[in-house]
């Protein structure tokens, strides 16, 4: 902040005159300002600082006088005016590009540890705000770029007919799945739907659970018979509520996940938690990120394991072996074996056993 120093703009000059008075540990006070000229003082009273600057003529801003000498007390830690919104913007665009999911409780502390001033969390808050937006743009466009992403995604990837969604029973998100994934399988999460069945006390609640559980459409009715037995207004109040799928026996086979919870929703969320809030292009970045360091994680675990099976695997089959002394296996080829069991002490029962296929004879 010498005398003669040259600034592009008047706002360059006013951002760099803050940080020199915070570097400085001092609090400035601006007698003038407007486009063409800048007058500033220490705001300590007898203090004889001052600055003065003056908007050239190829509206660059010449530093017209600055006298250097201070007489007061350091700021330092004091919270005082200088570390605006805008300054604390242009302070963390580093942080932040390193670090999008940076907090502002966490900027706030790098600020303050750096440049030895009290920064209100609030400042600091709007601040990340407004660099957020520099850097990644308006998060509310963000949701115009959404129906984009999902249309490249949709060529990169194929069709997707074997597509379920599973929601919270939340009647806005339901109606939003049907108009994006018409053709999707849409189930609901049991645990919630139980959360709204309260209500209902005694044998109707707690026979709920088992014909969620069951896998086959008979075993389904068994146990929901005993529900309906119980208080028969269940199946209006499911029919008008709770109208997705949420039992196991009604789930689509094609659909390789029998959850009649989003559990795994859950963990994909707090997985992704600090992300959450970015637009969705760099959402997706950093979760791509995640996902090749856990693949990395996971490669290099299973190239320390000995052998070609998981040990606990193993242990498993170990366990299940025990108690098999009444089965005799002759072995016929090397993918093929006869197994004799004697049932009872009494029958002979033989059983041939293709083991490149999985199955008995």
């Amino acid at each position: 902040m010498t005398v003669g120093n040259l600034y592009p703009s008047m706002d360059d000059f006013r951002m760099a005159v803050k940080q020199h008075a915070i570097v400085s540990e001092f609090e400035l006070g601006t007698e003038k300002s407007d486009k063409s000229r800048f007058r500033g003082y220490c705001s300590v009273d007898g203090c004889p600082w001052k600055i003065v600057a003056k908007t050239q003529a190829d509206k660059s801003v010449r530093v017209q006088i600055n006298t250097n000498d201070h007489t007061c007390a350091s700021t330092s830690r004091v919270c005082g005016r200088m570390a605006s919104q805008s300054w604390v913007a242009e302070r963390v665009v580093a942080s932040l590009k390193k670090k999008p999911s940076i907090g502002a409780k966490e900027l706030q502390q790098e600020l303050q540890d750096k440049y030895k001033i009290t920064i209100p969390y609030q400042t600091v808050w709007y601040g990340r705000q407004w660099a957020a937006e520099k850097l990644f743009g308006i998060w509310d466009d963000s949701f115009d770029w959404l129906y984009r992403f999902k249309a490249e995604l949709g060529q990169a990837i194929g069709p997707t007919p074997r597509l379920t969604v599973y929601t919270d029973a939340c009647k806005g998100l339901e109606a939003a799945v049907k108009k994006v994934f018409p053709w999707a399988e849409q189930r609901e999460c049991f645990r919630h739907l139980m959360e709204n069945m309260k209500k209902y006390h005694g044998p109707v609640y707690g026979n709920m659970w088992p014909p969620a559980r069951a896998y086959k459409l008979d075993r389904f009715h068994f146990y929901f018979n005993k529900v309906l037995e119980a208080n028969a207004d269940v199946a209006d109040w499911l029919d008008k509520y709770h109208n997705l799928l949420w039992a196991r026996c009604k789930f689509s086979c094609e659909i390789k996940c029998d959850y009649i919870t989003n559990n795994l929703a859950e963990s994909w969320n707090n997985w992704i938690k600090d992300y959450k809030d970015l637009p969705v292009d760099v959402l997706a970045d950093a979760t791509r990120e995640k996902t090749l360091v856990l693949f990395e994680n996971r490669r290099r675990i299973a190239q320390r394991l000995p052998g070609v099976i998981l040990p606990v695997v193993v242990h498993q089959l170990n366990a299940a072996s025990k108690g098999l002394g009444h089965l005799k296996v002759i072995k016929g080829g090397n993918e093929s074996a006869e197994v004799t069991e004697l049932y009872k002490d009494v029958e002979v029962i033989r059983h041939v056993v293709y083991l490149d296929k999985n199955v008995p004879a």
